[in-house]
């Protein structure tokens, strides 16, 4: 069994209260319903890798469009600030009936070991109404970037995420072992962390939509190491 690091992020100083209420991803076999299939070797050995990402707030909120025909986020929680959505250029949404925002709450996921890699996906045991879920992957031993959960969302719907409900699922493989197992070890963010994540962040803000084999054929990431990562 190999072992995830993870940490929750935030880019911003003096902000970093906010994602002190992010928990560590759970198991997805915990948080369904004990069902015939569940039990099956082939279901069972599908999902043993996939982990739950719950949100650590109440998210109530709209996205409506002004008289100019123009996207307006309509913030419904008292509780929390704004600034934790993230509206996406509209262009970027080919649905004219959907708009595309993130929700600016970051997790970290680290690896010791080459060839692993996270997916991001839909939640498709607690889907919310109105709302799907951009997915993704990426290698995350060469690769050290915080993910954020892309919301695709109907206009004029009222969406409501409840604490503890489920943002997204993630999936850890190895490119190398199909057949490995993972668990998951929450670590402390350092300032050599901090400082690799930050170069890949920066990357990404300097070169948007760049391809991955890009980045792994041409920058000179350095190799994420083992450096204090016991808690």
């Amino acid at each position: 069994m190999k072992k995830i690091y993870f940490s929750p992020y935030w880019r911003t100083q003096g902000n970093e209260h906010l994602r002190w209420s992010l928990v560590k991803p759970e198991c997805l076999l915990k948080k369904i319903p004990v069902a015939g299939h569940t039990e099956y070797p082939s279901f069972r050995n599908l999902i043993k890798n996939f982990f739950v990402l719950c949100s650590p707030y109440d998210l109530h909120f709209r996205v409506s469009r002004s008289p100019e025909n123009k996207p307006i986020f309509i913030n419904l929680s008292s509780r929390l600030p704004s600034y934790i959505f993230q509206m996406r250029p509209e262009q970027q949404c080919k649905d004219g009936n959907k708009f595309l925002l993130s929700i600016n709450i970051y997790a970290l996921f680290l690896s010791n070991n080459p060839g692993i890699w996270i997916e991001q996906f839909p939640p498709f045991y607690h889907l919310t109404e109105g709302v799907d879920i951009i997915a993704g992957h990426f290698n995350i031993h060469n690769w050290q970037r915080p993910i954020d959960v892309g919301l695709l969302v109907d206009y004029e719907k009222e969406i409501k995420i409840k604490s503890g409900d489920p943002l997204c699922y993630l999936r850890f493989f190895d490119a190398v072992n199909a057949s490995e197992n993972f668990q998951i070890e929450q670590i402390q963010l350092t300032d050599e962390i901090m400082q690799m994540t930050e170069s890949c962040l920066t990357f990404k803000d300097f070169k948007p939509n760049e391809s991955f084999n890009f980045v792994l054929n041409n920058s000179k990431q350095v190799m994420f190491k083992p450096i204090s990562l016991e808690l």
